[in-house]
């Protein structure tokens, strides 16, 4: 067993700069949506229509990886049709999660548009 002090700790510190990058990436979302609201505006169509395009990608790749596994499975053994499809649900991206976060950050989105007319409310 690697001592504490020797062992890769490169998955740690990416995952600390990732959700760095993440909160830093959304502070600035929100900035732009409070001091530039019409700008944000625009900014939110595309980013709205990258993230659904983004779960209907992952969407498609996963059913592509199963389907092709369904095609194939009669030419081969039950078991190794049974090894294929567990290593296919390994390559695919788990779709609760990321629809998850795909509406939470469309929800953000929804959220910041209407940040102008909550601030006016408040005053």
């Amino acid at each position: 067993m690697p001592s504490p002090l020797t062992r890769n700790r490169q998955p740690e510190m990416l995952e600390a700069l990732a959700g760095g990058l993440l909160v830093a990436a959304l502070s600035g979302l929100t900035l732009v949506a409070y001091r530039h609201p019409h700008t944000y505006a625009r900014w939110a169509k595309v980013l709205s229509t990258v993230a659904v395009a983004l779960v209907v990608v992952v969407l498609v790749w996963n059913t592509a990886a199963l389907e092709t596994i369904s095609a194939v499975a009669p030419y081969f053994d039950r078991q190794r049709v049974r090894d294929a499809y567990e290593a296919g649900k390994k390559v695919g991206v788990p779709l609760g999660w990321l629809s998850l976060r795909a509406f939470a950050f469309l929800g953000y989105l929804l959220f910041l548009l209407q940040l102008p007319k909550l601030l006016r409310r408040r005053e």
